[in-house]
């Protein structure tokens, strides 16, 4: 039992610099991608830094009218009551 053990130890041991290889190639690819998105927004940005139009963009955002004061009229928030054909 001892050498099969110690066999698969072994294997093990052979098989991982290619398994670390494998994740430094992914880690690797990672780099360069983000490499070439920081190369592209930098692109991106200084294009618009230096192009001599000016655009304008807003949002218009309408907010509710609020009342002076914090009282809640108990009015405004009633529920209409729904009547039928029998009951009037």
């Amino acid at each position: 039992m001892m050498p099969l053990l110690l066999l698969l130890k072994m294997k093990f041991a052979a098989l991982l610099p290619f398994i670390l290889g494998g994740i430094a190639l992914i880690a690797g690819k990672a780099l360069l991608i983000g490499k070439i998105a920081l190369v592209l927004s930098l692109i991106i940005a200084l294009k618009k830094l230096l192009s001599h139009q000016k655009a304008v963009t807003y949002e218009i955002v309408s907010h509710p009218h609020h009342s002076a004061s914090h009282e809640v009229r108990l009015n405004e928030f009633r529920v209409p009551t729904c009547q039928t054909k029998g009951s009037a």
